[in-house]
């Protein structure tokens, strides 16, 4: 390693005090890159907003393909076509940087050969650089590069906000990353099954009308305006305040603000300007819901501040915004980043989110409970006989089977591949075996699944057990059950005659 690299660690974090505005800039940042899942421009507000902010020159943003052994530069500011080649993550400073986790700093491109397109940084008249690893939720998904024509200082406050702004951006691009993957999937999915041209424009059809959604969303100004008087009753309102109600101005005027509130948000609301008029500390924003007066829920996203005359609290005034489709299309934009495509069943990542806190609910509450994990036997042969698309009707119905077999507080999920798992809260061995076992027979009723047979691993849940060993030991029955010819369930550990 030359001399002129010196090799900055990312753990621990630097702690450097914030102040106002390095807050407010971290949030704008943050509200500004989620604005929407579209991968290009998450990038591309990265990389402009890394540059304007740090005050550098230019920057270059690299993100790891699917098959893991490249970088490819997937955003360049304010350089040229030079800087476009891919990287390896084994080799060089990139493969310092991202197999180390570890920030570099590269200064006197005139007097080294090593770094980042050395000789093509020196031509553009750079001095000097700083290579980050973004980490995504597990492993580095890619490097950011900034150039500077001058050479710096870089401040402990530098690196803290270039980690900071990283750390929000690798989220956001893995997010939209996702999206990007389950709409793939669906299209996918849409030209396997029918093959028709009336799914492809109802899937379009679809797609328009979120997109629609979501620029309805963004484009909506309108706010509903009120006061309060100190006791809680309605003072005042606008109109776009009375259509959201459905109540008249001499309606309004006598009601008690907790006459709106839905039940469940009521106690938090009614405490809070309650804490208000006393003068002490509450959160000036929140996301509630009303009732109005067809009895419809709305949901609503609330600005509240303190009305003041002579020093003293006299009401409060409140600007609410409609946040009801909003909230409806990030339910359905997180049910799609859970579920399979194919079967319907959540997949994998939610998988180890549930376990997780299934475990945690068990040893708190020393109650049983019990995993499965199931895989079709010889299914690559069947697939291989019947075509893939036979062998998609079958893991079709296998989730419906599953689903019909298991208990009303139980999870199915699948795994991967032909491999499922059911989650069994408050279950001990015997019931779980049950379970599996109305699992296994329920194939011999239904179509595509009678000439289908199943091996089933099953554990039951030990306080000492960790999320990598549940599922470990659940795997190893599974796999106890295949060698003993198939078509059975193996508990783990095994009875011992």
């Amino acid at each position: 390693m030359s001399k002129k690299l010196k090799p900055i660690i990312k753990t621990p974090p630097i702690r450097v005090p914030l102040g106002i505005k390095d807050f407010s800039l971290l949030l704008n940042f943050s509200k500004e890159i989620n604005k929407n899942l579209k991968l290009d421009r998450v990038l591309r507000c990265f990389a402009e907003k890394v540059t304007h902010l740090l005050k550098t020159d230019s920057c270059l943003i690299h993100l790891l393909n699917d098959e893991r052994n490249s970088l490819k530069m997937r955003k360049r500011y304010n350089l040229g076509p030079g800087f476009s080649k891919p990287l390896n993550p084994k080799e060089g400073m990139a493969g310092l940087v991202f197999r180390d986790n570890k920030a570099m700093i590269l200064s006197n491109f005139h007097k080294t050969s090593q770094g980042l397109f050395p000789n093509k940084a020196q031509k553009a008249g750079f001095v000097s650089a700083v290579c980050l690893p973004l980490q995504g939720s597990q492993k580095p998904i890619g490097i950011l590069t900034t150039f500077n024509r001058k050479d710096r200082r870089y401040s402990k406050k530098f690196f803290f906000l270039l980690d900071s702004l990283a750390a929000q951006a690798a989220v956001a691009i893995e997010n939209a990353r996702d999206y990007e993957r389950i709409k793939k999937q669906l299209n996918d999915i849409s030209l396997v099954k029918e093959k028709e041209r009336k799914n492809k424009d109802l899937l379009q059809d679809h797609v328009v009308q979120t997109e629609k959604s979501y620029q309805k969303l963004f484009e909506a100004v309108n706010d509903a305006l009120f006061s309060l008087n100190q006791e809680g009753y309605f003072a005042t309102s606008n109109r776009m305040f009375l259509k959201m109600t459905g109540y008249t101005e001499n309606e309004i005027r006598s009601l008690h603000f907790s006459k709106i509130l839905h039940p469940e948000d009521l106690p938090l609301m009614i405490n809070d300007h309650q804490k208000v008029m006393r003068g002490e500390y509450a959160p000036d924003r929140y996301t509630f819901r009303i009732i109005n007066k067809e009895e419809k829920i709305i949901y609503v996203e609330g600005n509240f501040r303190r009305l003041k005359e002579k020093n003293a609290v006299v009401g409060i005034l409140g600007v609410l915004r409609d946040v009801t489709e909003k909230i409806k299309l990030e339910r359905e934009l997180l049910e799609l980043s859970i579920t399979d495509g194919l079967t319907g069943l959540h997949n994998q990542r939610h998988f180890f989110k549930e376990l997780d806190q299934e475990m945690e609910r068990a040893r708190r509450q020393k109650t049983p409970l019990c995993l499965l994990l199931f895989d079709l036997d010889a299914f690559k042969a069947y697939n291989d006989l019947n075509g893939h698309l036979e062998g998609d009707k079958v893991l079709k119905s296998v989730a419906g089977a599953v689903l019909k077999s298991i208990r009303r507080m139980d999870s199915s999920f699948r795994y991967g591949g032909d491999e499922f798992t059911v989650i069994l809260p408050g279950a001990g061995k015997k019931e779980g075996i049950l379970v599996a076992e109305r699992i296994r027979k329920s194939f011999e009723k239904i179509p595509y699944l009678q000439q289908i047979s199943l091996s089933i691993g099953l554990v039951e849940f030990d306080t000492q057990y960790d999320l990598t060993t549940f599922v470990n030991h659940a795997d190893a029955a599974m796999y106890a059950a295949k060698k003993m010819g198939g078509n059975q369930i193996s508990v783990f550990p095994p009875d011992i005659a």
